[in-house]
């Protein structure tokens, strides 16, 4: 599944927000592109974000298909799958990113 992103709008509390995601892939046996994918953005060394249920769904196999083609990479996998999306939320993400990674691969939905 393929859809176009917005890459700002106006918000009704006053501001323009801007959309800074060049991509979102959904479908069936799209971890599989993962490497292709990398290639593609030219990404070197992703960062893993995921809560625990996401991290056992697809981290996993996200980490063992990158682990297969000698792609390092780099995780942070919340201590607690209730998240709410706030600047604690955030700000944890923030904390535990690794500089040295060149692209946020977000596991989950939602």
């Amino acid at each position: 599944m393929s859809f176009e992103l917005p890459v700002c709008f106006d918000c009704p509390c006053g501001k323009t927000h801007r959309a800074l995601v060049n991509d979102v892939v959904v479908g069936k046996g799209v971890l599989n592109r993962l490497p292709d994918l990398l290639t593609q953005y030219g990404a070197k060394k992703p960062f893993l974000l995921a809560d625990p249920n996401t991290w056992q769904a697809a981290g996993q196999a996200v980490a063992g298909i990158l682990t297969a083609h000698g792609i390092p990479f780099a995780s942070f996998v919340y201590p607690t799958g209730s998240l709410k999306p706030d600047e604690h939320t955030a700000g944890a993400a923030f904390m535990r990113f690794d500089p040295s990674c060149d692209l946020v691969i977000g596991l989950g939905s939602g």
